[in-house]
């Protein structure tokens, strides 16, 4: 559960070197990517494997075992939430037994099952961000559900996503419509969290993992009783990895750190800077 431009894919990455797990990315995009829509278009709705979807030995061995009833192939998989306005958001109403998010469920369902039996792992690692996606598949599926909220400083999140808007847009975003944005995302989180037991769920730091990631990863690890690893000087997808969505430069492989050139920045914009760093409070 994280922003865009949070470091989801960093940490699903590392978490994907664990013996016990399978990284299969961001699920709630998996119609996307099969049925060529409008997310996964960057890449060419590719897996990390290099392949498309309908051409990877390992998705097509998931899609080939499916066992859907009724269901015309995977035509949705995201779970979204109901209309609301501004007045609305400090309780988030969500209906998880509309038609249509009844059938994301149940493709899903399917699809782990699927994926259980093909990689015959112990714990899959789906990195989709949607909050409400989280807690449907927590509360409506029958697995045993962790969920790991990923947060990053609010400056430098907007300043990352206001780099890659213009860099695939051409255009500069309004750097005020960006924090607004991000903190209403960061309250949705938030309220799906809540709906979460402590047993169930961490909240980490971008900052934290991407500066100490051995020891992030641990404190993971320890919450969810899993068997501990080395992380990796380096993220990076091979070829045997078949994840789905993430970052743009996911198939590059570089060193893990923290990268602090944000702030070198953000002393041009003092008022930004104070008014993002009040709103780091929630």
């Amino acid at each position: 559960m994280s922003d865009s431009r949070s470091g989801s894919t960093l940490l699903e990455n590392i978490l994907s070197k664990s013996e016990d797990a399978l990284s299969v990315g961001e699920l709630h995009h998996l119609d996307s990517h099969y049925n060529k829509g409008q997310w996964g278009k960057t890449w060419g709705w590719k897996c990390s494997c290099g392949s498309s979807l309908k051409k990877c030995v390992f998705w097509n061995k998931v899609f080939a075992n499916l066992k859907l009833s009724g269901v015309n192939g995977i035509s949705t998989t995201t779970v979204d939430y109901q209309k609301f306005y501004w007045k609305y958001l400090p309780k988030l109403a969500s209906n998880f037994d509309t038609k249509e998010n009844a059938k994301s469920l149940g493709i899903l369902d399917h699809v782990y099952n699927s994926i259980f039996d093909i990689s015959e792992k112990k714990v899959i690692i789906d990195s989709s961000k949607n909050p409400l996606q989280g807690l449907a598949i927590y509360e409506k599926l029958h697995y045993d559900v962790k969920v790991i909220y990923l947060k990053r400083d609010l400056r430098s999140l907007v300043l990352s996503k206001i780099k890659w808007h213009k860099k695939f847009s051409g255009k500069k975003a309004n750097i005020y419509k960006v924090l607004i944005a991000c903190v209403f995302f960061r309250l949705r989180c938030l309220d799906c969290l809540n709906k979460i037991q402590d047993k169930d769920k961490i909240v980490i730091t971008y900052e934290d993992l991407s500066s100490d990631p051995q020891n992030t990863i641990g404190l993971i690890l320890d919450k969810f009783e899993q068997q501990k690893f080395e992380v990796p000087k380096f993220m990076s997808f091979g070829n045997d990895d078949h994840t789905i969505g993430g970052s743009p430069n996911r198939f590059d492989t570089r060193e893990i750190k923290y990268d602090d050139a944000w702030k070198s920045k953000i002393v041009k914009r003092p008022l930004f800077n104070n008014i993002a760093n009040l709103f780091n409070r929630i």
